[in-house]
């Protein structure tokens, strides 16, 4: 079912939608930063910094830095328990946009306890890894949701599709999903020592798949552009937009700080700020993925013949 609220009552919800996915984007933003300045445990305790709750005007450096992302996570944890709920009760809500409120406020909660758990265990690297990937995931559920209960009526990308591209499209679209989702893993596994391979290893294979996201997703997203209309098309020139971000992003993150690979690899950038347009990026174009495949696959069980031209 699809909302048909006046655009007065809709107003609301949206506002909300887009201060849920503003603030999840700022969180992994602010996470990313940490990472990079390897601040994670620069805070010893969890929940509260040293003893306390607020900032405190004389902490500098890295403790600031780590304190803020917490305030950050508690604000945002503020937004969504409006959101979702809000969302949840919408007028014309259906299954799945309920099943996309309550993913969101499940990696909420799981990602404010791995976040604890990273601090309290020492900073495993299975479970720093797996934080990471949550914080990516976290905001395509919560995009997804927003996008869902905001809209004015039925989804325009699979009925913008010609019948005759619409099953490769959808194909296209779930494949590019997978190599994004795989490219997030290796990335988070990539500055973190892990037990299953050697960081080198780990970087190579974020490298490999990212370079195979360069050559899979214009092949997505073009004929999208040449073929379909209106909302379908708009993704397809988002996506490639995204990329081109995400390549002039992550260009200069090849230029490494001078330091022996014996004691590091891959060595810290000597642009860390660079890997908080570089994570969130990652999470605009896998939130469009998804976006994608999944209203291409709910047209192609609507229609199983394809959409009308």
């Amino acid at each position: 079912m699809y909302r048909s609220d006046p655009p007065a009552r809709r107003w609301p919800l949206r506002t909300l939608g887009a201060s849920a996915v503003t603030a999840v984007l700022l969180l992994l933003g602010a996470g990313a930063l940490v990472n990079a300045r390897q601040a994670g445990l620069s805070v010893p305790d969890w929940p509260t910094s040293y003893g306390r709750w607020i900032l405190v005007g004389e902490w500098t450096g890295n403790a600031i830095l780590e304190h803020t992302h917490r305030l950050l996570a508690a604000a945002t944890g503020l937004i969504l328990v409006i959101f979702l709920p809000a969302a949840w009760r919408a007028h014309g809500v259906g299954a799945p946009e309920r099943a996309w409120a309550a993913g969101a406020g499940a990696l909420y909660a799981a990602q404010v306890l791995a976040g604890g758990a990273v601090v309290l265990l020492l900073s495993p690297w299975w479970l720093t890894a797996g934080h990471v990937v949550m914080a990516q995931l976290l905001v395509v559920a919560v995009s997804r949701t927003a996008l869902l209960v905001g809209r004015d009526g039925p989804p325009a990308i699979g009925g913008g599709v010609p019948s005759e591209l619409l099953p490769v499209a959808a194909r296209r679209s779930r494949r590019l999903t997978g190599l994004l989702l795989l490219q997030v893993a290796l990335g988070a596994l990539t500055r973190h020592p892990a037990a299953l391979a050697p960081q080198i290893v780990t970087f190579l294979a974020h490298l490999a798949i990212g370079l195979t996201v360069v050559v899979y997703l214009p092949r997505t997203a073009i004929p999208l552009i040449r073929r379909a209309r209106g909302h379908a098309r708009n993704v397809g020139w988002f996506l490639l937009t995204l990329l081109a971000g995400q390549l002039a992003v992550a260009a200069p993150l090849f230029v490494v700080a001078p330091e022996p690979l014996a004691e590091e690899w891959p060595p810290p950038p000597l642009f860390p700020e660079l890997h908080v347009a570089h994570g969130i990026l990652a999470a605009l174009l896998l939130a469009t993925a998804v976006h994608l495949a999944s209203e291409l696959r709910r047209q192609r069980r609507k229609h199983p013949e394809g959409a009308a031209g």
